[in-house]
């Protein structure tokens, strides 16, 4: 990206010069012209009042120009102990975390961490940044210093460059990211090759057993249009089968670059306005505030299952992972990527900090039964999902999500006794559907399928999975 020159913040501050033309002489008032006669004394007398009224009309032009008296302040006045008179505080990050900084041509062998040590110190003025962390190419900017709390330069203009102030403190945190679009062509197919594979390997197999549901794509709607009943205000499209099946997840990076993308047109896969088709920061493992090492970053996947007869015979082919009609097969994916003698090493689920980001099964899930909650509690009654787990091993087993009595959170609560316990409901999400895995959820969803004693032996194990 080129660079804005520091000087262009001058810029805005210009003078014109107009042209006044010749003037008349003959329209000067007399005094002006007729020549005068002084005596010494006089001419003394009159050179100093005409000095002294000269440099009072001076100080006083001077004087209303802003940044003649903020100079004359600098020059003359003993500045007072402020912020601005320390300079900036700055703490640099890098991710991937193996990347070296060099400030003003310094390399920087310790870099402060934030919390623990105290950050540099930046003068007034321009200072040049650079960053290297092979194999990506180098990135370069500058960060025009202009006050403690005031900063410019093509540093501030680098979208894959982020910047904040810690909160409760006068300390800038500038953060450099690394995407696809840093590695050269050989080495960008060489990683997408292998996260594909690391993702291909998380999906796994599951029996689908007789009566049990599963998800369905546009084809088989249009095919079979009687498996999509409307709910509410929610098409719920799903099929149930009818003979022992075996479901295969495939998990799909999305690292196209064709501006038709769906997942651009529907803006699922910008976050911060960086595409993270080319791979993004992950934003809650960074403001976590643990430190972290590797390269930590989000992709946009889709979860795609097939259904075959224990035999092999095809069934049904890339079937999405949701039953609700029209909402986007789309999720951001956590991934922790570090490098040894043979290449990458690409870690999904490694992130200590829990979010929609760390399973995109679980990420549908949540996403899914929001949206039910929204639209089909009965009763008044508000809830909130406040726990969901999965196998973490592989995929394809289902996620169980645990929702309770929430007031105030989706609507407002009919009033119960403050000795009532909260209603618990539990959900499992398996092979795209929603369904209700105990009494209270059945109660509030009513429209949701019910999960069978096999199902409930799923959500029962997934339930012993969570922390205490």
């Amino acid at each position: 990206m080129p660079e804005q020159d520091d000087d262009d913040l001058l810029n805005d501050f210009e003078v014109e010069i107009t042209d006044l033309g010749q003037s008349d002489k003959s329209s000067w008032p007399a005094y002006f012209r007729r020549p005068q006669l002084f005596t010494r004394r006089r001419r003394t007398i009159s050179l100093a009042l005409t000095t002294a009224l000269f440099l009072l009309i001076s100080g006083m032009l001077l004087a209303s120009i802003p940044d003649v008296r903020r100079l004359v302040a600098r020059t003359f006045v003993q500045p007072t102990q402020t912020a601005v008179a320390g300079g900036l505080h700055l703490y640099l990050e890098g991710n991937p975390s193996w990347g070296r900084f060099t400030l003003d041509g310094t390399s920087l062998s310790h870099l402060p961490l934030i919390g623990q040590d105290a950050p540099l110190t930046l003068s007034v003025g321009s200072h040049h940044i650079t960053w290297q962390a092979a194999p990506f190419q180098i990135r370069a900017c500058s960060l025009l210093v202009i006050n403690s709390s005031t900063v410019a330069g093509s540093c501030a203009r680098d979208k894959e460059i982020s910047m904040g102030y810690i909160s409760g403190s006068a300390a800038l945190v500038v953060s450099f990211f690394a995407s696809l679009n840093d590695l050269a062509g050989g080495q960008r197919a060489s990683f997408v090759q292998k996260m594909q594979t690391t993702l291909t390997s998380l999906g796994g197999k599951e029996m689908v057993y007789p009566g049990e549901v599963y998800a369905i794509s546009e084809q088989e709607i249009s095919a079979h249009p009687s498996l999509c009943p409307i709910v509410v205000r929610i098409t719920l499209c799903y099929a149930r089968a009818s003979q022992l099946l075996v479901a295969n997840l495939n998990i799909q990076p999305d690292t196209t670059t064709t501006p038709n993308d769906p997942c651009i047109l529907l803006e699922l896969c910008y976050l911060n306005h960086l595409d993270c088709r080319v791979l993004c920061p992950d934003l809650p493992v960074i403001f976590s505030g643990e430190a972290t090492e590797g390269w930590n970053v989000l992709v946009p996947v889709r979860l795609l299952w097939s259904y075959t007869t224990p035999a092999g015979s095809l069934i049904a082919s890339e079937q999405p992972d949701t039953a609700l009609r029209g909402v986007p097969n789309y999720q951001l994916m956590s991934l922790s990527i570090t490098q040894n003698n043979q290449g990458w090493v690409i870690s999904p689920f490694a992130s200590s900090v829990p979010s929609s980001y760390t399973d995109p099964l679980c990420g549908q899930a949540v996403q899914d039964t929001t949206e039910l909650v929204n639209t089909l509690t009965t009763s008044n009654q508000s809830v909130s999902l406040v726990q969901w787990s999965d196998q973490q091993t592989h995929l394809a087993p289902g996620c169980l999500e645990v929702t309770e009595q929430a007031p105030g959170v989706f609507s407002t609560p009919t009033p119960t006794p403050t000795s009532q316990k909260p209603q618990i409901a539990y959900c499992l999400f398996r092979f795209g559907v929603v369904l209700a895995a105990n009494t209270t959820a059945h109660r509030l969803w009513p429209y949701l399928p019910v999960a069978d004693a096999y199902e409930q032996g799923i959500a029962q194990r997934l339930y012993s999975l969570l922390p205490l």
